[in-house]
């Protein structure tokens, strides 16, 4: 209503007014949806579990260093992971200043 009163737009309700106050409870469970993507199937189709864990396996076998390689996909998935954390609390710092108290 006071959006209307202040004469704007629909398309600047949507981007001014409603989403702010979406994003802010939407970040978590997408962010967290993402995360959970990224571990459980592939990357955009080009880097998945299963593909990192068989390259990492074939290597492996080739030079006789399994822990090496392994441990090179667990922290090659665990950047990937936190970045996307990172990510996730940066939006939500963002879209979460109006809730926050004032002291």
């Amino acid at each position: 209503e006071a959006a209307l009163a202040l004469a704007l737009r629909p398309s600047q309700i949507f981007w001014r007014v409603t989403l702010p106050q979406a994003m802010r409870t939407i970040i978590p469970p997408t962010t967290n949806q993402f995360i959970s993507m990224l571990k459980d199937s592939s990357l955009i189709s080009v880097m998945g579990v299963w593909e990192v864990m068989f390259l990492a396996q074939s290597y492996g076998r080739s030079s006789y260093r399994y822990i090496e390689m392994l441990t090179t996909a667990a922290v090659l998935y665990w950047i990937m992971s936190i970045g996307l954390e990172l990510l996730q609390s940066r939006l939500e710092k963002h879209y979460g200043k109006a809730y926050q108290a004032r002291t």
